[in-house]
């Protein structure tokens, strides 16, 4: 049985990295959001969708949630929530000094 294909470019899931992973001051587009239908729908509600540039804000003292900067708004998801979500290689890449 043939699937339609998204119109992503060829081995761009390869070379993606979840957004769990990103650190903080790294953005990115986002290539795919995973899950079922329902947690796909919640994360394209909150603007999470394929080709929105996101940006990790802060992580909390814990590692979790995670705030991120979405369409000009901050929002708090946790990691694993965030590892459903792959990235395209991080645009900029600024780690903290602390």
């Amino acid at each position: 049985m043939h699937r339609e294909r998204s119109k992503r470019p060829v081995g761009s899931i390869r070379k993606a990295l979840r957004l769990s992973d990103y650190l903080e001051g790294q953005a990115g587009l986002i290539v795919e959001v995973q899950g079922d239908a329902a947690s796909r729908r919640r994360m394209s509600e909150m603007g999470f969708i394929r080709g929105s540039e996101i940006k990790v804000v802060k992580d909390a003292p814990l590692k979790d949630p995670v705030e991120y900067l979405v369409k000009g708004y901050h929002v708090s998801l946790r990691r694993d929530q965030a590892a459903l979500i792959l990235m395209e290689r991080p645009k900029v890449e600024q780690r903290s000094h602390e």
